[in-house]
């Protein structure tokens, strides 16, 4: 019970310190599915637990990513993978459903 209680409180006090981020704890961030998009994998209002990660290199075709956009936060499957004018990745991603 006592490391549940512990996570808990670090995921509060995350959200308190940076409130438009949702908090992590140990590099994973706890996300609600909003929508049926990938489905059947995950359903509308399942709990997936993102893992933070900075490397684009480690990213490949079939890979499920989160990531923000506007408001929200949307996981889907990687697609196809190009380069802008800079050499930087780009994603282009869809849903299962």
């Amino acid at each position: 019970m006592l490391p549940g209680f512990l996570i808990s409180m670090t995921l509060f006090i995350g959200s308190l310190i940076h409130p438009g981020v949702p908090p992590s704890c140990f590099g994973y961030t706890p996300l609600m599915v909003q929508s049926g998009s990938m489905s059947p994998l995950f359903d509308e209002d399942d709990l997936v637990l993102i893992q933070n990660s900075a490397d684009d290199a480690l990213y490949g075709i079939g890979d499920i990513i989160c990531f923000q956009s506007g408001d929200a936060y949307v996981t889907h499957r990687i697609k196809e993978i190009t380069a802008d004018e800079n050499g930087n990745a780009v994603y282009t991603t869809q849903g299962d459903a």
